[in-house]
């Protein structure tokens, strides 16, 4: 029999009943631009269980088998098989109730075959029994499966859908992609031109040629914008009572919304075949790092709030054609391919899966023998004994010559240098462990997830000499993301032990660092856990920045003998002096629950400009008119211009009412005249000039003056000059 050999990559995996048998698909898209289908009906369902813990007991619907797959800890598994996945949710659950440890009980069929055949996103399919249907190009019958370098390009189809009448049921529907600038309208009373738009008179009508025009254009994901207040989860569920199948899928079966949680929170649109991606979750999780005016920005442009008269189609097409300029800009289908070949995660994120560190570390332990325990859905208390914030420091007040140093990816760089990891976490004392300073041991054969970090590190440094954002941003995230799986009690291979060594090693290192600086006569004026703010003195700028630079050579040299005499281990860590300013203004605000807020103003050096840390922060502050009030005064202060006259003109012109458009007061004319001339006329607008002062009074007392206490505290001026201001 010929075998045919194939290369694509994974779009959707899925595990379907057929004849009381579970079947997985993988649907995915090969290098030639053909869809494909690959049924495998080999896997069987299973999860594991301690040997000791077992005792001989028997489960109903599961087989056991001995194997010589072992748990972390070393002890020995049994395999526990049953004939459906349905099966294994209960059995996992009750053992849970009893006290009972499974292993990878959680983890979905699809996701072990993908992860037995180590396959990440690429994979080469070498099949023999090949067919064709009209849905798929090619349907591959359990072909042997390897892990292949892909490089593919979705194709990404935008749509919006905007229901604009109930009764009868009329909606508008845009779609855009890279050629393809199309608007379906379904309007039973034919409201809408016909020579402009594809116009049909039946629900039915229209829908089936939605799914024609679907299928024709082929696309591997679609995307819509905040699927939670669109109008497609209400034409899918109204579709739904009225037994109407939308099929946009690469099979027969209809596309339908899934509500996840008991209350209906978590919306999933299921596209058999293909993704259906909510634009905004996707920013939310892959792109953090966002600003919230960036996300206002596009909150306010493709939000799909109605205004009180109907939205054009002018207005539609535009909100679409935003909406794929966004997946454009962002590169969002290409960043999560790249995610997917790194980490081996399941493409579609709204997805319950394994994050990045399971998907990684999954497969690390597959060649060992090894198996991993199931999540389990308890709450943990995961604080470190040595919390970090312990070492915070906000020296309030205007400094001269500061220098932001860091050190170069501090977390992974303490796993990396002592061999931090849930395989070489040992209780043995020897001299050849490693130990760290709050007497958690480590073995010196080499763990998983310093490898892993390395080979993040290494991939890092290549991508940013390419010049390639794209693949920067995401080794970025990723080892970002780990670093939050390790201190998530959810995670499966979370250990209290591993995360109080790394939290107290990083402690550890930031006060030397801390202490060494102000050993040579420097300040350190304020450190939030990852950056130092070293103050050098009152010198010229030019010289503080050389005098920095020696320091921190000198600092790196030291730390090396200090890593190697201590622990006898090579050194990576490195600090660096990433910024310098001229001057930097720090001001703290105390929060209602009693937390210290810092608001950062710095001028840069030789630039001079200035650049604002924490402002956006601030929910104090809800007049934008109030934000660059703040602004400006940080500003003088670091000119060291005088404020008093900049805060006494600004009150009194809010007395005076001259910025009353700006802070939403209603009447923009001056008090006195305007109650004198009203008084005796109208007493009910007299009234309402008298209420306008009072806020105006409220308004300066409650935002302007808790604005400058701190400011005039920060500099050592009397804040009894404050209540003159604004009392007088």
């Amino acid at each position: 029999m010929t075998n045919y050999i194939y290369q694509g990559f994974l779009l959707q995996s899925s595990c379907r009943i057929e004849l009381s048998k579970p079947i997985i698909h993988h649907y995915g898209r090969l290098t030639d631009g053909a869809s494909f289908l690959i049924r495998e009906t080999r896997q069987t369902p299973c999860f594991y269980i301690s040997e000791d813990q077992y005792r001989n007991r028997r489960i109903r619907k599961f087989n056991k088998v001995r194997t010589s797959e072992q748990a972390i800890d070393g002890a020995s598994l049994l395999r526990l098989e049953c004939s459906t996945p349905n099966d294994i949710p209960s059995a996992r659950d009750t053992l849970h109730l009893e006290g009972i440890a499974t292993y990878e009980g959680d983890i979905t069929l699809p996701q072990t075959h993908l992860i037995d055949n180590n396959i990440c996103g690429g994979v080469e399919i070498n099949a023999s029994n090949v067919s064709r249907n009209a849905s798929v190009d090619y349907v591959f019958e359990n072909p042997e499966l390897s892990p292949a370098d892909i490089d593919i390009q979705l194709r990404v189809l935008a749509m919006e859908v905007e229901i604009f009448r109930l009764d009868p049921l009329g909606l508008q529907i845009c779609l855009q992609g890279d050629s393809t600038d199309l608007v379906l309208v379904i309007d039973p009373v034919e409201s809408v031109s016909k020579s402009r738009d594809l116009v049909f008179a039946d629900l039915r009508t229209g829908l089936r040629a939605l799914d024609k025009l679907v299928a024709q254009i082929d696309p591997d994901v679609l995307m819509v914008w905040n699927l939670r207040d669109s109008d497609l989860v209400k034409l899918l569920e109204h579709c739904r009572c009225r037994r109407q199948e939308i099929r946009w899928g690469r099979t027969t079966k209809s596309t339908f919304v899934r509500r996840s949680n008991s209350s209906g929170d978590t919306l999933r649109v299921l596209v058999p075949g293909r993704l259906f991606v909510d634009v905004k979750q996707w920013i939310q999780r892959f792109f953090p790092e966002l600003t919230t005016r960036i996300r206002s920005n596009f909150r306010s442009a493709l939000s799909s709030d109605k205004p009180t008269t109907t939205t054009t189609l002018d207005q539609l097409k535009a909100r679409v054609q935003l909406l794929f300029q966004l997946i454009q800009q962002l590169n969002i289908p290409q960043f999560a391919v790249l995610r997917t070949q790194m980490t081996g995660a399941i493409l579609d994120p709204s997805i319950n899966q394994p994050d990045s560190l399971d998907a990684i570390y999954l497969r690390r332990l597959r060649p060992r023998g090894i198996r991993a325990r199931s999540t389990l859905n308890v709450q943990h208390d995961y604080r470190p004994k040595q919390p970090i914030t312990k070492i915070f420091r906000r020296e309030a007040g205007l400094s001269q010559n500061v220098s932001v140093c860091r050190f170069k990816d501090l977390w992974p760089n303490l796993i990396r240098m002592f061999n931090i990891d849930w395989l070489t976490l040992t209780k043995e004392d020897c001299n050849e462990a490693i130990h760290t300073n709050n007497q958690i041991t480590f073995t010196r054969q080499r763990g998983i997830l310093p490898q892993i970090f390395e080979e993040i590190q290494h991939d890092r440094s290549v991508f940013s000499s390419t010049e390639e954002e794209i693949l920067n941003r995401t080794t970025t995230l990723i080892k970002n993301s780990l670093m939050e799986a390790i201190a998530n009690p959810r995670n499966r291979f979370y250990d209290r032990q591993i995360v109080n060594a790394i939290w107290s090693l990083g402690r550890h290192f930031l006060l030397y660092a801390i202490q060494w600086f102000e050993a040579f006569g420097c300040r350190v004026i304020f450190n939030d856990g990852k950056q130092i703010y070293i103050c050098v003195g009152n010198d010229e700028p030019n010289r503080a920045r050389k005098v920095i630079e020696i320091l921190t050579t000198q600092f790196n040299q030291e730390l090396n003998s200090y890593v190697r005499k201590t622990w006898y281990i090579a050194n990576t860590l490195k600090i660096n002096a990433e910024y310098f300013y001229q001057r930097v203004f720090l001001v703290n605000y105390t929060t209602k629950r009693n937390r210290t807020r810092t608001n950062l103003a710095a001028l840069h050096h030789p630039s001079e400009q200035i650049s604002l840390h924490g402002f956006d922060f601030d929910r104090k502050i809800t007049f934008p008119f109030l934000s660059q009030f703040q602004k400006n005064l940080y500003q003088r202060v670091l000119y060291k211009d005088c404020i008093h006259s900049y805060v006494y003109e600004l009150i009194d012109n809010i007395k005076r009412g001259h910025f009353d458009h700006r802070l939403g007061f209603n009447d923009r004319r001056k008090f006195n005249r305007l109650y004198n001339q009203m008084a005796s006329k109208d007493e009910r607008l007299a009234d309402r000039l008298v209420r306008i002062r009072e806020n105006r009074s409220r308004f300066i007392n409650q935002l302007v003056k808790p604005m400058l206490i701190p400011v005039y505290q920060a500099i050592g001026e009397r804040t009894s000059t404050i209540e003159i201001l604004c009392n007088r």
